[in-house]
């Protein structure tokens, strides 16, 4: 099942789970083992999900600049919050 054009990955997730979710019933109907319909839906989603992300990572550019993302993230993310609580410890 793959993402449509312009489709979120939320929603295309929904529809992964939905579709899963219909196909792990008819199999249950069809009287296949629970426990072995359960272990097979949670592969095929698992794999589903994995692999736009695990593409995006196999495409990262060769002059890609970790230190440079990494800032950008504490910029946006990390720094918005204010100081840490006096428990929290920088590595």
């Amino acid at each position: 099942m793959k993402q449509l054009p312009g489709e979120s990955y939320e929603l295309w997730v929904k529809r992964v789970e939905q579709y899963e979710f219909g196909r792990a019933l008819m199999e249950l109907a069809n009287g296949v083992d629970p426990e072995q319909v359960l272990e097979q839906t949670s592969n095929r989603m698992i794999a589903k999900f994995q692999h736009p992300i695990l593409e995006a990572i196999n495409n990262i550019p060769s002059g890609y600049d970790s230190t440079e993302s990494q800032e950008h993230y504490r910029t946006i993310y990390q720094n918005r919050f204010g100081p840490k609580p006096d428990h929290v410890q920088d590595d």
